[in-house]
């Protein structure tokens, strides 16, 4: 969501391309060797990873609620995107938004914003899985905002210029983004529902 903005508010705009790289490579070191670790030095991982630190040392609580902390302030940026989808919905953006983009009912539009996020809250609570949850919830939107949002507006944008092959290879990226990301959703929904059964029997 915030991808544009960082470019725009650069000084050499053109630098961007590099710096993103540099940062999904680390991002995919930090991905893969924190949960190879993990599960190399922990012969039962719990489904969230942070519980199997010591719960007697004041450290290690520190460093859990700092995580949640973390969680609490990245949670509103990594939902931008989804809110701006809704909000620009044919019926909203007429009921929320002028023509020039001023924000004419704050009250529908945060109202809005408070009730998607207590949907998720009760969710997450009724749910006897939240790792699972999170599972399906991340299938969902990743598989949207990760794989198939970039392409197509990145195919759409650049049409006139793109090369065909690159283009078929995005094509293709779309395909397997899209069939990966629904395989995942339907095993994370069937695990939770399992999980469920096995939890009431």
């Amino acid at each position: 969501g915030p991808i544009f903005d960082i470019r725009d508010s650069m000084q050499k705009p053109k630098e961007f391309p590099g710096i993103m790289k540099i940062n999904i490579a680390f991002l995919l070191i930090a991905y893969t060797v924190f949960p190879l670790a993990c599960v190399l030095t922990i012969s039962k991982i719990p489904e969230i990873v942070l519980f199997s630190l010591p719960k007697d040392n004041s450290f290690y609580l520190l460093v859990q609620v700092g995580y949640v902390f973390s969680g609490l302030l990245g949670f509103p940026t990594q939902f931008y995107p989804a809110i701006q989808i809704i909000e620009n919905s044919k019926y909203l953006k007429t009921n929320i938004f002028d023509e020039k983009g001023n924000t004419t009912n704050p009250y529908l539009r945060y109202g809005l914003r408070v009730l998607i996020v207590c949907i998720l809250l009760i969710i997450a609570n009724i749910t006897k899985s939240f790792n699972l949850f999170l599972n399906f919830l991340g299938s969902c939107v990743f598989t949207y905002i990760g794989y198939l949002l970039p392409i197509w507006i990145y195919n759409a944008f650049f049409k006139d210029t793109i090369k065909p092959s690159k283009k078929y290879l995005n094509w293709i990226c779309f395909v397997f983004g899209l069939f990966f990301g629904v395989s995942g959703m339907i095993i994370s929904f069937a695990e939770l529902v399992k999980y469920n059964e096995e939890q009431t029997v």
